[in-house]
């Protein structure tokens, strides 16, 4: 077995998991906050984050089998290039996902949705598939079953299914753009001699599309409908089921999906229903009455997909919801959808309606089809009110969302800063993990929010936590020229030696980056310092000392800094001069006085045969640096002192050198000797 290739197949497992379990989550936070004009929108992102919780059970399903079995060096070729597309196809997703927000919504485009539905659908049936290969031990049946995979249309579907959602570039139309230009995003420009018949189909299509008249019958259909197209659209369903012929057209299929669901989402109000409805909005309890006895049904939904219960809720009429519930409105099942009544209520902060239900039986452990609490709803509904009351009432504030998720994770990942505190409040944990498994404080620092980040800290946030990538959190903020917030982390006890994941220490990254302005590298590494920086370590790559890097950026406070709390002196520089012979090449006297009065030897010389300082700064012809030189120490009577001085033959040399000048005068010949 290639253990490296199975180490590479469940880490795109894993990437896929992990990546399509945040789509389903931002999804989900996103749904939670719609209001009822965007019903059809709603319905379309929940049948989406569906699937994406399924195709991350399928991944991880795919990767224990894969850890679990002996595979065969044929299949896991085959399988890390089906997992390569499909890993490659969530990343593109899961960034446009991050895109959505409440506020844009409005400009979905509705074909990206559907062409990435029906991707993730066909790839969860390749996902079985791949699961049911790697089942056996025996690498034979193995080959044998990945080679009838091959042979069926199952991977032709995934591919051409890819390409098609691959074709959507954004998930948002721009301002101005119809869904109808969106439409034809991914197919060829129609043939202008065929624009008639097209327009005439087209219009057609649309006729087709006309809701029905209305009947009883009719009504309770199309009110049943909307929960079961939300857990599988129709179109999507059966491609994910079987192979599609290779003749059809994926850019049809795809408006004929979406047209499916979009028509079974249109609301039919019943006789009475609008008008019941809004006498419940503004709590007029005769009309209520009125239009009961006149045969309105109580569950039937207006315009806005809302029947007269949740209308009497969301506006916080007590006594109207109570007279529906006696006059037996559902709260459940196929006349009742969303959030059950108490926690419809609380996600809108009306707290009387809330107590109402509450008193009347409902449970504040009640839990969706999907498992999850409708607690978690609620706390991304924001509303404060509403949060506080069901956590009065008993809701735990560390509820998880169906992925694992806690609920305060996803309110430090969206600022919510009275959120958090409220969730702290009740119990939260500073421990707890968002969907990746990242640290609440890892969370604030990727979105920049130092408030949050300092709240965590005060809550017992470990400042030296470690992200997603075991990157510790300083370095990682470093790295990123997050500065503000890494001095926060340095004043709540991070470690100021800390090293990036190629044990860099942090004090070499500052003063390596040249992004970072000096001003503000002198700041924080003073602080380093004061909370017990080492000032002697070295290059995890070149091996060479920090000083030099110091001396090289040429900041005279950081080299003083780094002198002061004891870098040595005697380093040598990359290119194997001293720190006082590179000081003086480059004329720093600054740098020279800096060495010398924190011990530099100024008679120091690299090696047996190195040249003195004082010898260099002769050379260079830099007086000042020679009495400097002198003043600190350095030797002048040593014979290299003496030859260059006397080569150059200059009074202001010797002067610089404190020894008398020569005298002046040709040099005795034969005869003035004889003499004397």
């Amino acid at each position: 077995m290639d253990g490296r290739s199975i180490s590479s197949l469940t880490t795109l497992c894993s990437g896929i998991s992990q990546r399509a379990i945040s789509g389903a989550s931002e999804i989900q936070s996103l749904v939670g906050g719609l209001d009822s004009s965007r019903q059809n929108v709603s319905q379309l992102l929940s049948s989406l984050a569906s699937a994406l919780q399924e195709l991350s059970q399928w991944t991880t399903k795919l990767e224990n089998c894969l850890v679990a079995s002996t595979v065969a060096i044929l299949v896991q070729d085959g399988f890390k290039e089906l997992l390569t597309s499909c890993d490659g196809t969530m990343t593109v997703l899961h960034k446009q996902l991050m895109r959505l927000q409440s506020d844009n919504v409005e400009r979905i485009n509705i074909d990206f949705l559907v062409a990435y539905y029906q991707t993730i659908k066909a790839n969860i049936s390749l996902l079985e598939s791949m699961v049911d290969v790697v089942q056996t031990d025996d690498k034979v049946e193995q080959e044998d079953r990945f080679s009838r995979l091959k042979s069926n249309d199952l991977i032709v579907v995934v591919e051409t299914v890819s390409e098609t959602s691959a074709g959507q570039k954004n998930i948002l139309l721009d301002v101005g753009e119809s869904q109808a230009s969106g439409s034809n995003s991914t197919s060829n420009a129609p043939n202008t001699s065929n624009a008639p018949n097209n327009a005439q189909e087209e219009e057609e299509e649309e006729e087709s599309a006309e809701p029905p008249p209305y009947s009883p019958q009719i009504e309770a259909e199309a009110e049943a409908v909307p929960e079961a197209q939300a857990e599988a659209p129709p179109a999507a369903a059966s491609s994910s089921s079987s192979p599609q012929p290779s003749g059809i057209s994926w850019g049809s299929v795809f408006r004929n999906s979406f047209k499916a669901i979009a028509n079974t989402l249109v609301p039919q109000p019943g006789p009475f229903v609008s008008a019941l409805c809004q006498a419940a909005s503004i709590g007029d309890i005769q009309q209520i009455a009125g239009f009961l006895t006149q045969g309105a049904n109580i569950n039937g939904r207006n315009e806005n997909g809302k029947n007269a219960l949740q209308c009497a809720i969301l506006a916080d009429q007590e006594d109207a919801a109570r007279l529906l519930l006696a006059s037996g409105a559902s709260t459940s099942g196929s006349g009742w959808s969303g959030m059950p009544p108490l926690f419809l209520a609380a996600s809108v902060g009306n707290i009387n309606s809330a107590k109402m239900f509450l008193g009347k039986g409902a449970s504040i452990d009640e839990k969706s089809t999907s498992g999850q609490s409708y607690f978690v709803d609620v706390v991304s509904s924001g509303n404060l009110d509403g949060i506080r009351f069901l956590l009065e009432q008993g809701c735990s504030a560390n509820t998880k969302n169906i992925s694992g998720e806690a609920v305060i994770a996803n309110a430090v990942r969206k600022k919510q800063m009275a959120l958090v505190e409220l969730l702290f409040e009740f119990g939260a944990k500073i421990t707890s993990t968002d969907i990746s498994g990242r640290n609440l404080l890892a969370v604030a620092l990727d979105k920049k929010d130092y408030e949050m980040a300092e709240l965590l800290l005060k809550k017992g946030a470990k400042p030296n936590a470690k992200n997603l990538s075991g990157m510790p959190l300083l370095a990682d903020e470093i790295n990123n020229r997050r500065l503000k917030t890494a001095k926060l982390l340095l004043d709540w006890g991070a470690d100021p030696n800390t090293k990036d994941w190629h044990s860099q220490p942090v004090l070499l990254i500052l003063i390596k980056s040249s992004k970072i302005a000096a001003e503000d590298k002198i700041d924080i590494v003073r602080q380093l310092f004061a909370k017990g920086a080492n000032a002697d370590v070295k290059d995890c790559f070149s091996k060479t000392p920090a000083i030099c890097y110091a001396v090289e950026a040429g900041i005279s406070e950081i080299i003083s800094l780094m002198l002061q709390n004891g870098a040595k002196t005697t380093a040598t520089m990359q290119n194997g001069d001293s720190l006082l012979k590179y000081a003086i090449d480059h004329g720093r006297k600054d740098l020279t006085e800096a060495l010398l009065h924190y011990g530099a030897d100024p008679n120091y010389s690299v090696g047996e045969n190195g040249v003195k300082p004082v010898v260099q700064a002769l050379v260079k012809q830099d007086l000042d640096m020679v009495r400097l030189l002198r003043e600190a120490g350095a030797d002048v009577n040593v014979p290299e002192v003496q030859d260059v001085a006397r080569a150059l033959a200059r009074a202001e040399v010797y002067e610089a050198l404190g020894m008398p000048a020569p005298i002046e005068g040709d040099p005795p010949n034969y005869d003035t000797a004889m003499k004397n």
